[in-house]
């Protein structure tokens, strides 16, 4: 028996938070970077911040100016911070060597032109080929961060509490929380389910019409696998573990997200990369039944070539619903397999009607993909504006922890622990990973996955203050009030 979940996004705690917010003075601007990202940047700030933003149309008089972006002397305001291209780093900051207390309210680093930089991934433009892996995954070692020694630093959080800070003891403005009362941050639980059933890819088709070669020489393999493992009595039920995971982290008070392929590699447009399961199979549906009856969530895990084109994703975002008979807030994709172009695959999600992805990671490192822990709407620089479905990023999923890194002997999370703890300390966001047949020691090769798991769960919970939920329950939360004002919608300018 599951215990009864707390929603600690509750209706009426969400809109008194958006009332809360709309109440608040905004924060006055002057930008003199015309670049549309800058004030994408800007309001993500105002945003994440909790402040109500308004943009002035030129200098106004003295004293009501809270923020100047530029390099114009003369111009006053309670903080002004220069434009300078070339500022990524700010190193003392980082090191813990400058507060904002030390501050005149006046900068010599354009931390505004920084965060850009982070969340566009602009410091990782223009890498060789040898940079990414043979799915187009950018390998760690190859990456500005890897070079600056950020893996477990999310930069953009400290820039951001920094600039809280700021404007608190300059501006006396205090933004409206970002996550629900008690929260000081958020925990994102999620599964990729990749191997549910042991013998699955029995159930393929031997020939498959328009696969090639390689297709069908890897399932006669994966098959041949199969059997001997079916001779060595291998449980069938190992990898099964959907019903333990949930009663575990409901036991904590804890939700996750399943993200479930919709199609297996038979389908005519996946490919060997895929799983071998059939979500239309009698026990996925009971299954699927249960999980929602528990308050979890269920996902997408888009297929290797769903990044090819919005009516592959639509297609399975569809067949998933049908299904699984419930609304598809949110998508992880297959191997984390954006393509060549991922801003167009990101853009694929707003026009399929998907809320939310978490596919931005590092593949090979534990650590933070664009330097930063906080759900922020993807900038689509061909189409210069930002896109409607939010990004949850992921900072570590179970090989990173127990397969890509040498873990500790005393303690194999400790790594894991080192970025909630500054996820925690800078109020972000940070999700986790944790594929279904290694979130329980159910026996087999993940035993020892399983315990970890049960482990970081515990470790979780040994703190209230951090908000530990599923990504649709987050989504929610957020989207309650801060896409009401989404990026300049709800945006005033004033001709001063």
């Amino acid at each position: 028996m599951l215990i009864k979940q707390e929603d600690m996004a509750k209706p009426q705690e969400r809109l008194d938070t958006y009332r809360l917010y709309k109440q608040s003075r905004p924060v006055r601007y002057l930008s003199e970077d015309p670049a549309p990202v800058t004030e994408y940047v800007l309001q993500w700030i105002f945003q994440t911040l909790g402040l109500r933003s308004e943009q002035v149309g030129s200098v106004p008089a003295a004293g009501v100016l809270d923020l100047y972006y530029g390099n114009r002397k003369g111009v006053t305001a309670g903080i002004k911070i220069p434009i300078r291209e070339t500022d990524v780093l700010w190193d003392a900051l980082i090191k813990g060597k400058v507060s904002a207390a030390d501050c005149s309210g006046r900068l010599d680093f354009d931390i505004i032109g920084a965060i850009a930089r982070f969340i566009t991934d602009k410091v990782n433009a223009g890498l060789p080929l040898q940079a990414y892996d043979p799915h187009g995954r950018l390998l760690f070692a190859h990456s500005f961060q890897a070079k600056a020694g950020l893996a477990t630093i999310p930069v953009v959080n400290l820039y951001i509490s920094f600039l809280r800070e700021l404007i608190a003891a300059r501006l006396g403005l205090v933004g409206v929380p970002l996550w629900p009362s008690g929260k000081t941050c958020a925990i994102g639980l999620s599964h990729d389910v990749d191997v549910p059933e042991v013998y699955a890819v029995l159930q393929l088709p031997s020939y498959c019409r328009g696969k090639g070669l390689s297709w069908h020489l890897s399932v006669a393999k994966r098959k041949a696998k199969a059997y001997l493992d079916w001779i060595r009595k291998v449980d069938p039920e190992q990898y099964w573990c959907f019903d333990q995971i949930m009663e575990e982290e409901a036991k904590r008070g804890f939700k996750s997200t399943f993200f479930f392929s919709a199609v297996s590699r038979a389908c005519k447009w996946a490919s060997g990369f895929d799983v071998d399961y059939d979500i239309t199979q009698p026990q996925y549906r009971q299954l699927f039944k249960r999980i929602k009856a528990n308050g979890f969530e269920i996902g997408l895990h888009a297929s290797y070539n769903a990044c090819r084109s919005a009516d592959i994703l639509a297609a399975e975002k569809r067949r998933l619903e049908d299904v699984a008979e419930t609304q598809v807030l949110g998508v992880r994709h297959h191997f984390w397999h954006l393509g060549t172009d991922p801003e167009q695959t990101l853009a694929f999600h707003e026009q399929v009607g998907l809320a939310y992805d978490s596919s931005l990671a590092w593949r090979d490192s534990i650590g933070f993909r664009r330097s930063l822990a906080l759900p922020f709407y993807p900038w689509w620089s061909s189409a210069r504006r930002a896109l409607s479905a939010l990004q949850f990023p992921m900072f570590c999923m179970d090989a990173h922890v127990l397969l890509f890194d040498t873990p500790s002997r005393e303690d194999p999370l400790a790594r894991l622990k080192e970025c909630t703890r500054i996820i925690r300390q800078t109020g972000g966001l940070g999700v986790i990973d944790w594929h279904n047949r290694t979130s329980f020691p159910k026996g087999g090769k993940y035993q020892t996955w399983g315990y970890a798991y049960l482990e970081l769960l515990d470790y979780l919970a040994s703190d209230p203050e951090i908000w530990v939920t599923d990504l649709g329950s987050a989504y929610k939360w957020l989207e309650s009030w801060l896409q009401k004002s989404h990026y300049g919608q709800d945006h005033q300018h004033s001709g001063c």
